[in-house]
């Protein structure tokens, strides 16, 4: 059974401080995790990039939440939160991945996938699509990644973004007819326009 547990992971507090899921009582988890159900989160962090243009289009946004410094603690403090209520995979968007990879990787030992990044040489992404998950429990039996500008020829050059997805079949460790496939992409959204 799979459950849709959080919608936003940051929130502001009374006196407009931002907390962390876990913090101050915020706890988005409603019931306790069955042994045959697995956890997903799916979450676009906002790559440091792309900040910018979220301060120009949201002028009446909390400033200090595009604080690169404060993000960064925020998204550690998410993705710690995350591990501590048994998440078996996070999928990420707009991931500057060495945030990530301090929090899961280096420290809770999950193992990530992710998408091909040009690190923003020519028309390439500096941010990736990542689908993290808890090794001990879950073997990966095989991905796919998928440039979406593969869509170009058949729906024209407006749907040329750069973006990549990836999907992944898993397998647990321990019942090797428990399996699950997860599809993790950047989705391009424009509200002037209705194609994309």
């Amino acid at each position: 059974m799979y459950r849709t547990f959080m919608s936003k992971p940051w929130r502001l507090n009374s006196d407009f401080g931002f907390v962390a899921p876990g913090e101050a009582g915020v706890n988005f988890i409603t019931t306790i995790k069955e042994p045959n159900n697995c956890r997903i989160v799916s979450w676009n962090t906002l790559a440091d990039r792309y900040i910018h243009y979220h301060r120009t289009e949201r002028p009446y946004t909390e400033r200090r939440i595009f604080s690169k410094k404060i993000r960064h603690a925020l998204l550690q403090q998410s993705f710690q939160y995350f591990v501590g209520i048994d998440v078996d995979f996070m999928c990420l968007q707009e991931v500057d991945f060495k945030v990530a990879r301090r929090t899961l990787v280096d420290r809770n030992s999950y193992t990530r996938l992710l998408t091909p990044t040009g690190h923003g040489h020519g028309d390439t992404r500096v941010d990736a699509c990542c689908i993290f998950y808890k090794s001990e429990n879950w073997i990966l039996l095989g991905k796919k990644v998928v440039h979406l500008d593969d869509l170009v020829d058949q729906y024209g050059e407006s749907f040329r973004r750069g973006n990549f997805g990836i999907i992944a079949c898993f397998q647990h460790v321990s019942n090797p007819n428990r399996r699950i496939t997860i599809c993790n992409t950047q989705l391009y959204w424009n509200e002037k326009s209705l194609s994309l």
